[in-house]
């Protein structure tokens, strides 16, 4: 999950790139599949559109929390709608990948 910057270019940003890759890493998920939904969902609205809530009711969540000073869009995390629904899904099932220590 993570905070969405520039809603007119979706997808992450080369920080949250790169912070995603550390928390890959970290936590060994290398060989595993990867749900970011601006590729995965093709433009469909996910609660609405799509049967992923039962897949993704059962996988593992990585927050991508922090929002950069220079954002187009420097809403917190928690305050985006879509973004508190995916943390409290995580909080619920138990699933948070750590991204950072003492997580």
């Amino acid at each position: 999950s993570y905070a969405q910057e520039n809603p007119a270019c979706p997808g992450l940003t080369t920080a949250q790139q790169a912070k995603l890759k550390d928390v890959i890493a970290r936590n060994r998920l290398k060989d595993r599949l990867f749900f970011i939904d601006h590729i995965s969902l093709g433009g469909k609205h996910f609660y609405l559109q799509t049967e992923a809530a039962e897949v993704l009711s059962f996988s593992r969540y990585i927050i991508l929390e922090d929002v950069d000073h220079s954002a187009v869009d420097r809403t917190p995390y928690l305050q985006r709608g879509k973004c508190f629904l995916e943390c409290l899904l995580c909080m619920l099932t138990g699933s948070l990948a750590p991204s950072r220590e003492n997580h």
